[in-house]
């Protein structure tokens, strides 16, 4: 997962092997991915999940 800790900017969602947090904080994004796991364990799964919420 990569995040931007600074106060503005987006993080592509498409980084290949990584899930890009798009403008969520590191902290929420951390969240969302342990939420994620509790259902699969799939990658593009859970970059799905990232780009709907």
């Amino acid at each position: 997962m990569i995040g931007n800790r600074g106060s503005s900017g987006r993080v592509p969602t498409d980084n290949g092997a990584f899930i890009g947090a798009d403008n969520l904080t590191p902290q929420k994004a951390q969240i969302l991915l342990m939420m994620g796991l509790t259902v699969t364990d799939d990658v593009e799964e859970l970059k799905r999940i990232f780009s709907e919420y």
